[in-house]
């Protein structure tokens, strides 16, 4: 297959590996969104189509992110016929993807040349390793992302899905940084953001937020948080703010 007519084609180098999980997660969702559409559980179609826009993007899938986009457009507006229509077109995305040679790693038409090679990125850059714990309720997330991290001078200590699991993986790591999400089940990053300043004020803390409205911004200011991070991510430019954010923090720890 033609590279350019290969829809695995955009996926970055060091997740290839991880798609044939990714994709059986996401048949997993879609079946998942299928039951709730028809029970008309909105909340359920909105969350999982919000999720498939942002791991969609960070994976270099636009097709399905666009379709993630449009359930979430979809189930909050009710519209149970167009969220059935839109699953049709996940599920022949995730055919295409399959056929493309998504099941095998590294995929079919994607040989990689030495510079490119599946796996974790280059080496993480000289100097000591910071702590960290990642929070995001989508798992693709936290394992592209994680990848990341290891690579640009950060060790992931523990990770979590929730607001809650990451103020206690705090609690018991005190890591250097935490990456929490905002929008999360149970308790979002917000609420966790004010419990880990307030438990565990050593350690910083690096929002995700896909808001970026300038009273959000400044709440999470006002709440101690040390900087935020825009989703969708894009990979090279969430590669060079973890590396300005670590040698941020190793500069605040030595003075």
């Amino acid at each position: 297959m033609d590279s350019k007519d290969n829809p695995l084609a955009t996926v970055p180098a060091f997740l290839r590996d991880l798609i044939p999980e990714f994709i059986a997660n996401r048949q997993d969702d879609l079946q998942a969104v299928r039951r709730a559409g028809q029970d008309g559980d909105y909340d359920t179609v909105r969350t999982l189509g919000h999720q498939m826009k942002g791991t969609g993007n960070f994976y270099g899938l636009p097709a399905l992110s666009e379709l993630g986009a449009a359930l979430e457009t979809a189930a909050l507006a009710g519209e149970s016929a167009e969220i059935v229509r839109l699953a049709d077109q996940v599920s022949a995305c995730l055919e295409r993807l399959v056929n493309a040679g998504g099941t095998a790693a590294p995929a079919a038409g994607l040989a990689a040349d030495p510079g490119t090679a599946p796996g974790p990125p280059a080496s993480a850059p000289a100097g000591p390793a910071l702590s960290a714990i990642l929070a995001d309720d989508s798992r693709a997330i936290r394992q592209g992302v994680s990848r990341l991290l290891e690579a640009t001078g950060f060790r992931v200590v523990a990770q979590a899905a929730d607001g809650r699991e990451a103020a206690e993986l705090c609690r018991q790591h005190a890591p250097d940084v935490v990456f929490l999400d905002i929008l999360m089940p149970h308790t979002s990053g917000m609420e966790a953001l004010e419990t880990i300043r307030t438990a565990v004020p050593q350690t910083r803390v690096v929002m995700f937020t896909t808001i970026a409205e300038r009273e959000t911004v400044l709440r999470t200011k006002q709440l101690g948080a040390l900087d935020y991070i825009l989703k969708p991510f894009k990979d090279d430019e969430l590669r060079q703010k973890l590396v300005q954010l670590r040698a941020r923090i190793l500069k605040e720890k030595a003075s």
